[in-house]
């Protein structure tokens, strides 16, 4: 996953610094190399479900519906049969962002709606319905319940742990330079479904029974491993533009310069 991570990003940027930055966040986290080691899967389902991102962003970028197929693979069948709680949390974001771009053409949209449909059933309605026949929960049992008293407890497990690195230091600092940046429909789409995949996985434990796991600080976290590699990804690739903008503008007003 991480090689095609690199080479994915070696590809697009032609820029090797960008290549190895974003992989190296990724295999730096201090929490994934401990899950890597045990019996849980989020982790495994986090470097999953960014190829289904990395996918979408190809198709974002160069608009072949083969890399809108590969992502609808990754992140409805490979992510769906891993484990089944993040895959809701995907799911949804994934479905609104794929079919938001397509409104474009209504023709585009209703192809695009019905593969979502066709591949959702074939991937895993077969899977859903024998886990179905048996006392499995497929999505878990949610019960709504208040608890926004554990959300001061967010910010000593991203921020003071150390158990993410250094990343939501900067993520901080990248959803502050949002307010001054212009957006392509490709950075909009990719932005939108990583923080409502974030907001969708706050509110699952702050609004339900599991917040007292986030008050105990355990499956919170393992529970942000599903989402990281997407959000590392995205964020490595809209500043990567931000960056290469930039650059072409200065160059330009270098340019007028010497003519003057």
């Amino acid at each position: 996953v991480l090689g095609f991570l690199f080479f994915t990003l070696l590809q697009y940027s032609k820029n090797p610094f960008v290549s190895i930055v974003i992989p190296y966040f990724v295999i730096s986290i201090p929490l994934g190399e401990i899950h890597v080691a045990s019996g849980y899967v989020d982790f495994l389902f986090g470097l999953i479900a960014s190829v289904g991102v990395i996918f979408l962003f190809l198709w974002l970028e160069k608009g072949r519906r083969v890399f809108y197929l590969a992502a609808a693979v990754f992140m409805l069948g490979f992510a769906g049969f891993i484990k089944a709680n993040p895959f809701a949390l995907f799911i949804i974001p994934f479905i609104v962002t794929v079919l938001l771009v397509s409104l474009r053409n209504v023709k585009y949209f209703l192809i695009v709606l019905f593969s979502l449909i066709a591949g959702f059933g074939l991937l895993l309605g077969p899977w859903f319905a024998f886990k179905g026949l048996y006392p499995w929960q497929i999505f878990g049992s949610l019960k709504f319940e208040n608890h926004m008293d554990a959300f001061p407890f967010l910010f000593p497990v991203l921020f003071g742990e150390g158990n993410y690195n250094i990343f939501f230091f900067g993520f901080v600092a990248f959803l502050l330079t949002l307010v001054f940046k212009k957006f392509s429909t490709r950075h909009l789409a990719l932005i939108g479904l990583t923080l409502l995949t974030m907001c969708l996985l706050f509110a699952s434990f702050l609004f339900s029974q599991y917040g007292a796991y986030l008050k105990d600080q355990t499956t919170f976290n393992r529970a942000m491993l599903t989402v990281l590699p997407s959000l590392i990804f995205v964020v490595g690739i809209v500043v990567h533009d931000w960056l290469k903008i930039e650059k072409i503008a200065a160059e330009k007003i270098d340019v007028k310069r010497k003519r003057k």
